[in-house]
């Protein structure tokens, strides 16, 4: 098999403490099998996190912040994982899984995930550019549905005891008494959040570890 977008692993996610490009064209990978839509167990409304002090929110929910929700609630800390999209939903490209992101998944407990979603092997690297392309041979690799990976990693967060608030807008508000403040919204709902630790996990775009209304510590590991 080929892939000729961008590989995607887990990445590191960055934590806050207390204290013009042109799309991917349609190929292989929008025809490989996956799971249908999953009807994920979420809260009604904003009212269930309410009038309590969470130990960790995770905003942004692609493989790095479920994968951290979900390590994160093992360890039996509170943990509310917001995304501001629908699950399950689909991704422009970034459908492969590196042996870095595998290795991720089997260091988390994770390793027979790629197989339940019927994830293809991966042996060539295409690159196109200017009327020309050019192959490379890949080590290793699997391509696999990001609306199956992403929903199956929420899914596993849930189990392990996380909240889980799609279509839910996230900003940072403040800090009062060295708990951080989060402003959640969601349609014409808004309600304010109180927690410890804030990750934004809102990928390369993300405007939440830009906000400057309080100072941010970032950590990064692999």
């Amino acid at each position: 098999s080929c892939c000729s977008c961008r590989w995607a692993a887990i990445v590191a996610v960055r934590f806050h403490r207390t204290g013009n490009q042109r799309p991917c064209s349609k190929s292989r990978l929008d025809r490989l099998p996956h799971r249908p839509p999953v009807a994920l167990p979420v809260p009604a409304d904003l009212g269930e996190t309410m009038n309590r002090l969470w130990d960790v929110v995770v905003v942004g929910a692609g493989p790095a912040g479920s994968m951290a929700a979900r390590e994160i609630a093992r360890r039996d800390r509170s943990v509310l994982l917001v995304d501001r999209a629908s699950f399950a939903r689909g991704k422009v490209c970034g459908s492969c899984l590196n042996a870095s992101a595998l290795n991720a998944l089997n260091h988390a407990g994770l390793r027979s995930l790629p197989d339940h979603l019927k994830a293809k092997p991966l042996q060539t690297f295409r690159f196109a550019a200017g009327g020309r392309q050019v192959s490379v041979r890949l080590p290793f690799g699997l391509a696999v549905s990001r609306e199956a990976l992403d929903a199956a990693l929420v899914e596993e967060a849930i189990k392990e005891g996380a909240l889980f608030l799609p279509l839910t807008q996230a900003s940072l508000t403040g800090e009062r008494k060295g708990v951080r403040i989060l402003q959640l919204h969601q349609g014409e709902k808004s309600l304010e959040v109180q927690t410890r630790t804030v990750v934004a996990a809102d990928g390369l775009n993300g405007n939440l570890a830009k906000q400057e209304c309080v100072p941010a510590k970032i950590l990064r590991s692999s």
